[in-house]
This record gives structure tokens, sequence and C-alpha cells, in this order.
């Protein structure tokens, strides 16, 4: 008996042992992002980590199954995915951004009794955007997309506030046009459409969306503005059956004071060392339609 346990214990220290060490080969993978480059070839990757292309190509495919890297089938290179900046997002909302969910979460209750209907507050997130704070509709129809989600940044009525608020460098960088499709980046004809539609965002100080990043949905977004410039957006969405364009337009007078009041307390100066920000006019309609 003691000749048995002691096996069955070398048996479990082994498992143990390899499963650690499995761990660390897909950790030294991911880490090979951060030296080699955002965007490299099954090769490149293999032989940065150490291992053998087979290896790494089945930690790969593992990866992706998770979001946590991303591959372009037009060029064969791995890149980062958005799990991994979801992680890394957790990290930053302790820090720089406590100070915006903290001035952010009365509002979006408000806004969210106000208009019976979901309010978030969305931030960038590399060529996306992530939910960051969510104030779900009590409706027993309601839209809700939980804290932590990741969407394109280009969908979306959050997503095109976020947009307005860009330097044209920074915006060029997003879009990309002619560039590969590849998730998060709109096609040549989306982004020419998205130019115009974020010319009359930033006119109006708003975004509207009907069915662009979910089915059935609707939504208006205003950015909330810092010293630095936009530093989110907020949101509000609901069913476009009930969340018709009239009960949206109702809204933007309230959307519009609660970011106002928000950037204000971030340290934002209306007309001053940010060119981006909107001179609204309250009650118009703007966006893509």
């Amino acid at each position: 008996m003691p000749r048995r346990a002691a096996a069955e214990g070398d048996t479990s220290a082994a498992g143990e042992e390899r499963g650690a060490q499995a761990i660390h080969r897909v950790l030294t993978l991911l880490e090979v992002f951060s030296t080699a480059g955002p965007s490299i070839s099954l090769t490149e990757l293999s032989e940065h980590a150490g291992l053998a292309v087979p290896t790494a190509h089945r930690m790969l495919r593992a990866l992706q199954s998770r979001g946590y890297v991303t591959h372009d089938p037009i060029s064969g290179h791995y890149s980062l995915g958005p799990s991994v900046m979801t992680l890394a997002q957790a990290v930053l909302v302790r820090g720089e951004q406590d100070r915006l969910l903290t001035l952010a979460m009365p509002h979006l209750e408000a806004l969210r009794d106000q208009t019976n209907e979901t309010t978030g507050l969305h931030v960038v997130l590399g060529n996306s955007r992530v939910c960051i704070a969510e104030c779900v509709s009590p409706e027993v129809v309601r839209m809700a997309l939980g804290v932590g989600r990741v969407l394109p940044l280009y969908a979306g009525a959050a997503g095109k506030a976020l947009l307005s608020g860009m330097r044209d460098d920074a915006l060029d960088a997003v879009l990309a046009d002619g560039a590969p499709q590849r998730p998060g980046r709109p096609t040549t004809a989306e982004a020419a459409r998205l130019r115009r539609a974020l010319v009359v965002v930033r006119e109006d100080g708003y975004a509207t969306s009907d069915e662009e990043a979910a089915a059935g949905a609707a939504a208006i977004a205003a950015p909330v503005f810092g010293a630095r410039g936009v530093e989110a957006a907020i949101a509000i969405a609901g069913p476009a059956a009930r969340w018709s364009r009239t009960a949206r337009t109702a809204a933007v007078p309230r959307l519009l004071a609660t970011v106002a009041t928000i950037s204000e307390q971030l340290g934002h100066r209306p007309g001053g060392d940010n060119p981006r920000a909107a001179r609204p006019r309250r009650g118009a309609t703007s966006g893509t339609r």
C-alpha cells in the first residue's frame, strides 16, 4: 500500500509539473509580442519562444479560440487579440479610470431611470471599444452588453462618439482605407461613410445608430471630454421598436447635459485646447441612420 501511494503521488506531481510547463510555454509565446513586434508569423513566434512549430501552432490555436490572439489569413501573421486588451483594461480601470467611473456612475443611473433604457460607459481599447460600466434597463425586453464586452470601434453610436474626438492621424490609423479586412477594421466603403457621419456627429455633439452593433438595437451616445481630449462615451441603448428615433431625440438634451457636466468635472474647457470638441445643436439628430 505505501508503494502504491507513493506511485500515485509521483504521477500527480509529474502531471502538475507538465501543466506548469505548458502554462510557462504559453506565457512565453504571448511575451514574444512585446519584444518581436505586434504582428508575427508562426515561424518567428516559434523561434523566439524556443518552441517547435507544431507545438507553437497548437498553442496559438487554443489562444485564438479564447480571443487572446488573432490570425490574419492574408498575411498569415498572428497578433494579440481583444481578450488580452480586456485583461489590461481591468488593470487600467483600477488606476486612471477610477475617477471617470466614480463621476459617471450616478449619471448613468439617472439617465437609466429617466429613459428606462440601458446606459453604458465606453472607452477606446486599441481599434475596439469596451464597455466599462453599465446600468441595465428594468424592462423585460432590453439591451445589455455586459461590462467588459469588446466591440468594433467603428460600429454603433458609442464607437462614433469616441471616433469623433480623435485626431486625424489616429482616426486614419483606425480606419486605414484600403487595408485588408480584419476584425475591428471597416471596409473602404464603410470607412468613407463613417468619415462623412463623423462630420455631423462633431457638429451635433452626439451620434445615433440603428442596428449597427447588434440586431434590433438602437442607441444614442455622446463623447465625454477630459483635459486631454475624449476620455469616454456615454450611450443609451434599447430595442429599436421601443427606443424609437422620436424617443431618442427627446432624450438628447439630457444626454448632452450629462456629458457636459462630467466633462467639466474632468477638467475639460469647451472651445479650449481640444479642436475636436463638438458644439452641440441641442435637439438635432446626427450619425449614420
